[in-house]
């Protein structure tokens, strides 16, 4: 056995240690050492009567060629190991959530069936609608889909933490992504994210850009907003973002394919679970607000987790972003998503998850009742 194999990333702590170490699941985390880079680490709302996980990191800046590449890899090879050729096509395990409306879900899957050199595996989780007959049917008939289940109400993303810990125990691939059932992805989207992690050690999660076309005013200030504030200086970010020709180092995205291991998913949610460790983050839907408190399975808390706690870098894909189909229904009043979404309340929704999120993250009713059927 070689000496460095149980070799495991030292860790200090202030005041008295977390819980972190118990959440983690095998030396994946604690097991490898991850190169980290000597840019700025997002800003962190810290407080110093709370538990505090750091972790020792080195000084070097990363340099791609450290990550134990062939010396003679090629200039193309080195653009974060989109040149490099897979052995075989990896699997690829996807997480879908869906809701209301057949013809965007059908758009979507089709969109991930079409992925390049990646064998496509389809996880579908279903928000309960009024088309939930129809959209049983569609999810029966589409090629690749491995697991599908129903949820008896419609729970919307505050659902993400009970959906991937039923899928999770049926996939045995590396990679694992999660993603909003209304986008449409660029073909070669997986095969750069997988290879991506792969090339560089200190990655841990990585997403597609959403793309900002058919996007209301408002909401594409927003979004700009939360990218510029999300952007950390890494050299390995492109010079040409919005579509451009590479990776950018955010802590701020959507769930766009949002790619990482399958262990460092199940760490994130052991950690969910144990309430444990607080950081630094915002108030869901009100980042004026700044809250010291431990991770919810939202997009707000995922990214920054990553960075600031497992000290697993965050990225975007710029390369042709991916679309997102529900805005050509949302900007319609008269269109049937755009009037059962106003009815649900969705903002509100989110208001409902962080005041209660113990309930949200079990998967049973106070009755014992699954909050979900299983289909397949």
């Amino acid at each position: 056995m070689d000496e460095n194999e149980n070799k495991t990333t030292k860790y200090e702590f202030e005041e008295k240690p977390t819980n972190l170490q118990l959440c983690l699941p095998g030396a994946d985390f604690l097991g490898r050492e991850r190169p980290q880079s000597s840019q700025n680490q997002p800003s962190d709302t810290h407080n110093p009567n709370e538990n505090v996980l750091r972790q020792e990191s080195s000084k070097q800046p990363f340099i791609a060629t450290e990550a134990g590449h062939p010396k003679d890899s090629t200039e193309e090879e080195l653009t974060h190991g989109w040149g490099l050729p897979f052995e075989r096509s990896p699997n690829f395990s996807v997480i879908v959530l869906g809701w209301l409306t057949p013809e965007i879900i059908k758009r979507s899957l089709a969109s991930i069936n079409r992925l390049e050199n990646v064998n496509p595996k389809i996880y579908f989780a279903e928000q309960r609608s009024k088309n939930s007959d129809k959209i049983k049917e569609l999810i029966l008939s589409t090629p690749n889909v491995e697991g599908y289940i129903q949820m008896k109400e419609n729970w919307a993303a505050a659902s993400w933490k009970i959906i991937m810990e039923h899928f999770l125990q049926h996939i045995d691939d590396e990679f694992v992504a999660i993603t909003d059932g209304d986008y449409i992805w660029d073909y070669n989207a997986a095969e750069k994210i997988i290879k991506t992690l792969n090339f560089y050690s200190d990655i841990g999660i990585i997403a597609q850009k959403r793309a900002l076309l058919g996007v209301s005013r408002y909401w594409k200030s927003m979004i700009l907003q939360g990218t510029d504030q999300g952007t950390m200086n890494d050299e390995r970010n492109t010079k040409e973002p919005w579509g451009g020709k590479g990776i950018t180092r955010c802590t701020i995205n959507g769930m766009n394919l949002t790619t990482a291991r399958k262990t460092d998913w199940q760490t994130f949610i052991n950690c969910i679970n144990e309430k444990n460790p607080s950081f630094g983050t915002h108030r869901i839907g009100e980042p004026w607000i700044p809250e010291y408190r431990p991770p919810l399975f939202w997009d707000v808390d995922l990214y920054k987790f990553f960075e600031t706690v497992m000290h697993r870098s965050s990225f975007v894909l710029e390369e042709e972003p991916s679309y997102h189909i529900t805005d050509e229904y949302e900007n319609n009043s008269e269109s049937e998503y755009s009037k059962e979404k106003g009815s649900y309340g969705y903002h509100a929704h989110w208001r409902d998850y962080q005041d209660d999120p113990d309930f949200f993250h079990n998967k049973l009713y106070p009755s014992g009742e699954l909050k979900y059927e299983i289909i397949i």
